[in-house]
């Protein structure tokens, strides 16, 4: 952003600075290690459960966090204010969402949608903001360089012998003096992933957050919470 009350060159518009510089994830660096201040910020009419508050502390202070709930309980909504607020406040930053169905993956980044749109602060390009978001991929605005950050997005992927290869890599690496984390795995309906994509992960996200029905399953998500035979 330029000097505070001068207008900020966008290609062929003009966008007054205080647009801009809400809307960077720079402004957060006080707040990022708090989701629920940031979200406060963004959705300030939003409800949120104790288990859904509880999910996204977790998230930020846990290395992994396995949530089960029934059917509308509102997962895929705390996932997608999650991912979000995750996204804007971290450079670079890398999450993979997946799941065992595109279907189910249309569901989560449904909810991703909507927390861009509905945010009280513009996010998108368009707006003035900083993010670009496709069907299942978000990438966002680097204000150095005015371009579209190389390094950092957020991407849907289905979990199937196809995507294993794909499923690992997705490093990033902070700043020195960056003490967030900058990688993190989203697994929903995670009853149906299978047990070998978790070291896969491991070996780059920092964050794991797994949720999902407790179906019949023989997974890392059940034993996380029943143990593991």
């Amino acid at each position: 952003p330029g000097a505070e009350g001068h207008a900020v060159d966008q290609g062929d518009k003009y966008m007054p600075v205080a647009t801009v510089k809400k809307c960077s994830p720079y402004n957060f660096r006080f707040i990022q290690d708090d989701p629920l201040k940031v979200m406060r910020i963004l959705w300030p009419w939003d409800k949120y459960t104790r288990e859904q508050e509880e999910m996204a502390y977790s998230v930020w202070f846990n290395t992994e966090t396995f949530a089960r709930a029934a059917n509308k309980m509102g997962k895929d909504f705390i996932a997608g204010r999650i991912i979000t607020t995750a996204f804007l406040t971290r450079w670079p930053c890398r999450i993979v969402t997946t799941s065992t169905k595109d279907d189910h993956l249309d569901v989560l980044w449904g909810e991703i949608h909507g927390a861009v749109q509905s945010s009280k602060i513009p996010l998108t390009i368009d707006r003035g903001g900083p993010l670009h978001v496709l069907q299942q991929e978000m990438r966002k605005l680097d204000y150095r360089t005015k371009q579209l950050c190389p390094i950092s997005y957020a991407k849907g992927m289905v979990a199937n012998d196809a995507s294993m290869d794909a499923m690992g890599g997705h490093h990033a690496t902070p700043q020195v003096e960056d003490e967030l984390w900058h990688t993190l795995w989203v697994a929903d309906e995670a009853s149906g992933i299978d047990e070998k994509y978790y070291p896969v992960v491991r070996g780059w996200a920092k964050r794991l957050f797994v949720f999902g029905n407790t179906w019949p399953c023989d997974t890392p998500f059940k034993w996380a919470f029943k143990g593991r035979p």
